[in-house]
């Protein structure tokens, strides 16, 4: 598994304490002994990586408050073990490679680091070349239970050996009907739901924009700037950064329209905590100007004034703006957007690709927003590694 994944765990109610929220050290990193006391634990045996986590839940097992250096020195002082260099980086096994990646392989994939896989473990990748490395990227937010996670290899092995591809065009399959329950049960606020299942992120956010435009029959879809949801046509117009994704390639879909997104560090004239939100419960503001308000203010506007309420289909979002920079959205501006969708009968996506399946502390981060949007988009997180996504609602 992934430090992620243990995190995720530790905020589950088999928290001794009662629960991540009565922990004293209010700390992922201090309670992920829950992770080793759930069911997980009782199934299978614990991959290089997981026996770091352990031995962090050792040195907190007294739910002390442990202070982020100390937990990163346990992690490193363990992880750093699993870090072998047999060969300079790239070694010539993977030099050789990339040379005939050059000649057989369109330039489209491009590459952050100068590996080629042989093996994966847990958080260990170890290159052709016999170099092992620690992997923060998780496959960019995919390999959320980190890799070859045993439950998934026996699940894999299993269908594998029954079948591998019918069509559900043509020919049923159980497996299709119980994902689609389970994914439905995420949402009990939005029941009754359904759920459509894809391939990747990018395919699922096309369909749920067709899904709205045909709920609604309407064609506007208001997109957020930082937003990123993919890299086919109607999702790259969607997406809002021009590099390395859009330029070159227009004409974009029409219909498509960008509002400012609530950035908390980048707000003109808004300065504060993340966190110290304004529209808290209590309704205080920390800030000097509240941000959900002007962005709100911001964004109903453009609708008003550049496409008409009437004609709006769908506004879609990340609850976290992740190729933007991991910008949280306030939950306060979250809800006003909800309120705004139902007054105006459209369609409020939520595309959690990239939040989903317990990196941002829940399954899913509209869990913990006090927000349910009528459509989410899942992806990556969703089959750890397998081509699989979805839209449910």
């Amino acid at each position: 598994m992934s430090l992620w994944g243990a995190a995720y765990e530790a905020r589950e109610s088999s928290h001794p304490d009662g629960g991540r929220e009565n922990c004293e050290a209010h700390d992922d990193f201090c309670c992920v002994h829950a992770f080793f006391q759930g069911k997980h634990a009782r199934k299978r045996s614990f991959t290089e990586p997981e026996v770091t986590v352990w031995r962090i839940k050792m040195l907190c097992s007294d739910h002390q408050p442990v202070g982020e250096t100390g937990i990163w020195k346990a992690v490193m002082e363990e992880q750093m073990a699993s870090i072998q260099l047999q060969t300079a980086i790239p070694g010539p096994r993977s030099r050789e490679l990339f040379a005939t990646r050059e000649q057989q392989v369109a330039p489209g994939p491009f590459h952050t680091t100068p590996l080629v896989a042989a093996h994966a473990e847990g958080a260990v990748i170890t290159d052709v070349d016999g170099n092992r490395f620690l992997d923060f990227t998780s496959g960019i937010g995919v390999t959320n239970l980190g890799h070859r996670d045993p439950a998934v290899m026996v699940a894999v092995a299993k269908q594998a050996e029954q079948f591998v591809h019918t069509s559900i065009n043509v020919v049923a399959y159980a497996g299709y009907i119980q994902v689609a329950e389970r994914l439905n049960a995420l949402l009990p606020e939005a029941a009754p739901c359904k759920t459509f299942l894809a391939n990747s992120g990018a395919e699922a956010v096309e369909n749920a924009v067709k899904f709205a435009r045909a709920a609604t029959g309407r064609q506007a879809v208001i997109a957020f700037e930082h937003g990123y949801h993919g890299r086919t046509y109607m999702a790259m117009a969607l997406t809002a950064k021009a590099h390395p994704y859009k330029s070159g390639f227009a004409p974009f879909p029409a219909e498509v329209y960008r509002a400012a997104y609530p950035d908390f560090y980048r707000w003109p004239g808004v300065a504060g905590e993340v966190g110290s939100c304004p529209g808290a419960s209590d309704g205080t503001c920390q800030l000097s100007r509240c941000l959900c308000r002007e962005a709100f203010a911001a964004f109903a506007e453009m609708a008003r004034a550049q496409i008409g309420e009437a004609n709006v289909a769908a506004v879609i979002i990340e609850p976290v703006a992740g190729e933007g920079g991991f910008i949280p959205a306030p939950a306060p501006f979250l809800r006003m957007l909800r309120e705004w969708c139902d007054e105006h009968g459209v369609v409020l996506i939520f595309d959690e690709v990239q939040t989903g399946f317990g990196r941002t502390g829940s399954l899913l981060a509209c869990q913990q927003l006090g927000v349910t949007p009528d459509l989410v988009v899942m992806a990556k997180g969703l089959a750890n590694g397998l081509p699989l996504s979805a839209v449910t609602g």
